[in-house]
């Protein structure tokens, strides 16, 4: 067992049926952590079905520094929120299971942390997204979450610095402990986007959070079309009905995948009426919107597959871009729904 000296340095990794990511971002944080023996590694289990729990408990075993907590409630809020309760760390940091990590990313971060005012309270870089699986689905996936057409203008996720910036919110990043005491814990109602919504109480608060060059983290994204539709939906989804009322959360990259699936469902209802009753000029105008998104998703497919030398991308990128705003939206709108009727069924996926 670890000794109860003081901890300086406190990381929480909430995890939901991970085996396939867990030891591989497990290591790469000891192999890339120096005096990770003085800090205490915090592994926050929401009910895994699928071999993850036995790897959490030879990891324990064989590292005094990791605990291994159960999280009854299952959500991520929830699960980082017991972590924080449970650590006893100056600094936290909030790290993701679907990543890894290079080296002397902790230090860094909780550096970068110390030697700003009191004001700056959570740290963070950008965040290179990964292809899960070596094929070109998966490949197009990633590329479609890295580009700002796919993600708009988050700028973890799209952009590039070369000096220090405040920023909205940063991915996996170090947070001084006694924000959570000022400002309260991860919102646990919420099943997706937590971190989006602490983010924003920091800034509502007047805190600062900093993004810093030279610091990235690697996130692999969903490797098959199924589970990243059904990600993209629950987003969708969680950013009307979880998130209606926190009107500060909102950015336009939220909202414009609803209005553009709301445009298209508008679309195929009026030219499957009235295609054959509006003039070729009215049609072309109504039609125009589509024909600019065709031609943007289409041009980027292009780009990608003459940049990558993979022709095929030429059609998958646009396709994935496709899917990801399409499903999105309409789980934006299947939100709104579940606000008017409650009873209409509502499960999370991770």
């Amino acid at each position: 067992m670890q000794s109860n000296k003081e901890v300086r340095v406190s990381i929480i990794i909430p995890i939901l049926n991970e085996v396939m990511h867990i030891e591989k971002c497990v290591f790469s944080v000891i192999n890339s952590t120096k005096g990770i023996e003085d800090m205490e590694l915090i592994l926050v289990d929401g009910g895994s079905t699928d071999g993850t729990l036995e790897i959490l408990k030879n990891l324990s075993n064989k590292y005094p520094f990791i605990k291994v907590l159960h999280n009854e409630k299952k959500m991520i809020g929830a699960g980082i929120n017991l972590g924080i309760l449970e650590s006893r760390g100056k600094f936290i940091v909030r790290l993701d299971a679907h990543a890894i990590f290079p080296d002397r990313y902790i230090e860094t971060l909780v550096g970068e942390l110390e030697r700003q005012d009191e004001s700056v309270v959570n740290v963070g870089g950008i965040l290179t997204t990964l292809p899960s699986e070596d094929d070109q689905i998966a490949q197009a996936i990633a590329i479609t979450l890295s580009s700002r057409i796919g993600v708009g203008d988050s700028p973890f996720r799209v952009g590039k610095i070369d000096k220090p910036k405040f920023v909205s919110t940063v991915p996996f990043g170090a947070y001084r402990s006694e924000v959570f005491d000022e400002i309260g814990l991860f919102n646990e109602d919420v099943p997706r986007s937590e971190d989006l919504e602490l983010s924003q109480r920091i800034i509502n608060s007047g805190k600062k959070i900093l993004m810093i060059p030279g610091v990235s983290s690697t996130y692999f994204s969903r490797a098959d079309i199924r589970s990243f539709i059904l990600q993209q939906f629950d987003n969708g989804r969680c950013v009307t009905k979880e998130h209606r009322g926190i009107v500060s959360f909102y950015k336009l990259r939220h909202i414009i995948p609803l209005i553009f699936t709301s445009y298209l469902l508008a679309l195929i209802i009026l030219e499957s009426i009235f295609f054959t009753a509006l003039s070729p000029l009215l049609n072309l105008f109504i039609l125009s919107p589509m024909i600019a998104y065709a031609t943007l998703i289409f041009s980027t497919g292009l780009y990608y597959s003459i940049f990558n030398k993979k022709p095929v991308q030429f059609f998958l990128v646009p396709l994935i871009l496709f899917l990801l705003h399409s499903s999105y939206g309409i789980g934006s709108i299947y939100g709104i729904l579940q606000i008017i009727i409650p009873n209409l069924p509502s499960k999370s996926v991770r």
